[in-house]
């Protein structure tokens, strides 16, 4: 199966948003998954194409202050995808280093990573001959967004991960 996609959170306060050292806010996409029973294949026929890495979700901050702490982090990671009739891929990763798809030889193409940091998420490559089978495709960057009241700058010590923006904090 591919990856199921990172989901998406809202967090809204009057005061502030603090993620302290060490702490992670994440939606991160899982890594796609192999059959978990046997897999019968033809003779002769192509078997196990590639299965999707999934996106990265969507994390929204509202408030009048937001802070990053140092060694904090928020997360909208791509996971990695598959290749063949087994096995898994990487789910997204709380670092800016992509998770990794699922390597595959022979006939069969290996599976893409999944977006994170400044990288985009990568295609699962391609094989040649009868029998070749293509690796599926990580997922792609999810969406952080970051809303704060007018003239207020956002200068995070700690990690974003994912396509961020700024944006007017308004009311409702």
């Amino acid at each position: 199966a591919g990856g199921g996609g990172g989901g998406a959170v809202q967090i809204v306060s009057n005061t502030s948003i603090t993620l302290s050292a060490n702490g992670v806010l994440s939606a991160n996409g899982g890594g796609a998954v192999g059959p978990i029973g046997p897999l019968f294949c033809l003779i002769d026929s192509p078997c196990g194409n590639g299965e999707g890495g999934g996106s990265g979700g969507a994390i929204l901050l509202e408030a009048p202050s937001v802070v990053l702490d140092t060694l904090s982090g928020i997360y909208a990671n791509g996971g990695g995808a598959t290749c063949s009739t087994s096995g898994s891929a990487a789910n997204g990763t709380n670092t800016t280093t992509p998770a990794p798809g699922q390597t595959c030889t022979g006939q069969t193409g290996s599976g893409g990573a999944g977006a994170a940091g400044a990288t985009n998420a990568l295609a699962g490559s391609n094989k040649v001959g009868l029998d070749a089978v293509g690796g599926g495709g990580g997922g792609g960057h999810g969406r952080i967004r970051i809303n704060l009241p007018v003239g207020v700058t956002f200068s995070p010590a700690g990690t974003i991960s994912g396509a961020s923006t700024v944006g007017a904090l308004g009311t409702r």
